[in-house]
């Protein structure tokens, strides 16, 4: 498990279940090395943070250029909780 700090100082958590399921859900997500340390990035340092529907943040960082050309790395998670997902989308 990996505890970071939100750009609002609280504690975010990103367990190995989580993780596990993220991938599960974006395999895609496979290919992007040193994915946990990316994710942990986002929440630390994103480029743009924006509330979700449900209360969550979702963090926004640009992760360069991929397999899959340029990507942003979405990570929705709750203060003081828990990563939700994570997913990579196109830069522009």
């Amino acid at each position: 498990m990996r505890i970071c700090k939100s750009v609002f100082h609280n504690n975010v958590s990103l367990t190995k279940d989580g993780l596990d399921h993220i991938l599960l859900r974006h395999p895609e997500l496979k290919r992007i090395p040193s994915l946990e340390d990316e994710n942990v990035k986002t929440i630390n340092t994103p480029k743009y943070i924006v509330r979700g529907l449900h209360g969550e943040h979702i963090a926004i960082r640009n992760i360069g250029t991929t397999h899959y050309g340029p990507k942003h790395l979405v990570v929705p998670y709750d203060e003081n909780g828990e990563v939700r997902t994570a997913f990579i989308t196109s830069d522009g």
